[in-house]
């Protein structure tokens, strides 16, 4: 499963956690931010239950949040920025990681998992 967040909704303002009402945490306001789709969060966690192997990349300036957010699916997610590309992408050993679990999972069809 390839999945990119790319920019979907501006806001020029953004308040996270307005008015909640537990002590412990407290407002984060963000200020011209991207929204990507809400599908980037959905199809990758069903993906990620499942098993299957998931690479997901983020455009610059998405609010990195749920399973966008840097080490929760306990893989690199690069940034790419559509606006200036220059040199090598910084996504290339992610992608060749990812081709090399889809490999995996394809050579072990068929197979049950051995519990030990």
């Amino acid at each position: 499963m390839l999945g990119i967040a790319f920019r979907r909704s501006y806001s020029d303002r953004f308040v996270v956690r307005n008015e909640a009402d537990i002590d412990s945490t407290s407002p984060e306001i963000y200020e011209r931010i991207w929204l990507t789709s809400p599908y980037m969060q959905i199809e990758p966690a069903m993906a990620f239950q499942l098993g299957i192997p998931i690479l997901l990349m983020k455009e610059k300036g998405v609010l990195a949040e749920g399973v966008i957010e840097q080490g929760v699916t306990g893989q690199y997610l690069p940034e790419i920025d559509l606006e200036s590309v220059s040199g090598p992408p910084d996504w290339s050993n992610a992608l060749n990681q990812w081709i090399g679990r889809v490999r995996a999972v394809y050579d072990n069809r068929g197979k049950p998992p051995q519990l030990y």
